[in-house]
């Protein structure tokens, strides 16, 4: 009876026991059946974003966000590399210039102009260009001749030079633009813009580069812990132009100041910046010049008044004594 008994709970566990793994069967099976959409739109599906000769373009209305990033790989020749740009917008680190932004161009990665991009990953996105059958984008393809209708139309860019004046600010038009290479130099700044050809297609042109740069003079911020000082002088204008001063208002801390030689009437001042400190306009270097009038004449007596007019009191004044003098001597002899 006992071993009956036994035999009994034995199979009465074992079915509960199957009863168990079966629905654990169904739940996997469920589980995975739910999941595989998903995989399958994973980092091979197609990019939301853009990828083409002009860098990386989210979609409209998407910015790139603080703390996100872009890695990229690309090619030059059977050489791959890789680059990366995280958006750090703390202590001004160069990716933080992009936080904001819908467009980063390969620049920006300092990809060459032979390099060949064949990977992108964007941060938010599963989607990856590259993993899909995308083919790379080489940045030596040839641009459509834009033929504008509007060859007038001006664009601002803030054109790369490189050495100690990084940039220069200028504007050109569509034809040179597009035609003559702007649209290819991958250092250049501009704002995103669009034209007409003259066939009616229209063509969009995305930013490209950090496009604040473009509301400043030779496309630099002037540095934000500088202290804007105002040269000042202060002059005598005296009778003869030896006599004639010019006299810096000094502030050794901040500046320092060169007193030239007097060119024909005028005498200039050259005051230079001191590290930590800058004119108005973001200046290093600023000169004052005073002009001086035409003043030989000299004062007789010195009286305060005009040159003209202390020459011909300074004489009335010896006329005037010398006329005293005969009277008193003619009196006496008379006496």
């Amino acid at each position: 009876m006992i071993l009956l008994s036994i035999r009994k709970t034995y199979k009465k566990e074992v079915h509960i026991l199957k009863k168990i793994l079966a629905l654990f069967a169904a739940f996997i099976i469920a589980t995975m059946g739910l999941s595989a959409p998903a995989f399958a739109a994973g980092s091979d599906g197609p990019t939301p974003y853009t990828v083409d000769a002009n860098g990386v373009t989210l979609p409209s209305g998407e910015t790139f966000k603080a703390h996100g990033h872009v890695n990229i790989k690309y090619k030059v020749g059977n050489t791959e590399y890789s680059k990366g740009i995280h958006f750090d917008p703390n202590n001004n680190q160069p990716g933080g210039a992009w936080i904001g932004k819908s467009n980063i161009p390969w620049s920006a990665f300092a990809v060459p102009a032979n390099g060949c991009v064949t990977w992108v990953q964007v941060h938010g996105y599963n989607e990856h260009f590259g993993e899909g059958g995308q083919t790379p984008v080489c940045l030596g393809t040839p641009k459509p001749d834009p033929d504008p209708a509007d060859s007038n139309k001006k664009i601002e860019v803030c054109h790369y030079n490189g050495g100690d004046k990084v940039y220069s600010k200028i504007e050109v038009n569509i034809n040179s633009f597009v035609g003559n290479g702007h649209i290819s130099h991958n250092r250049d700044i501009w704002k995103a813009f669009s034209y007409v050809t003259k066939g009616g297609q229209t063509v969009h042109v995305p930013s490209q580069g950090d496009t604040d740069l473009l509301a400043f003079d030779d496309c630099a911020k002037p540095p934000v812990d500088q202290e804007i000082v105002v040269p000042a002088v202060t002059h005598v204008d005296k009778c003869e132009k030896a006599n004639d001063t010019v006299t810096p208002v000094r502030d050794d801390a901040k500046y320092t100041t060169v007193v030239g030689d007097r060119v024909g009437d005028s005498i200039t001042v050259t005051f230079t910046a001191k590290d930590g400190f800058v004119f108005p306009g973001g200046k290093k270097v600023v000169k004052v010049t005073v002009d001086f009038p035409n003043n030989d004449d000299c004062d007789l007596p010195e009286t305060g008044g005009d040159a003209k007019y202390n020459v011909n009191m300074g004489i009335g004044a010896v006329a005037m004594l010398l006329l005293g003098a005969g009277a008193f001597l003619l009196i006496r002899r008379k006496a």
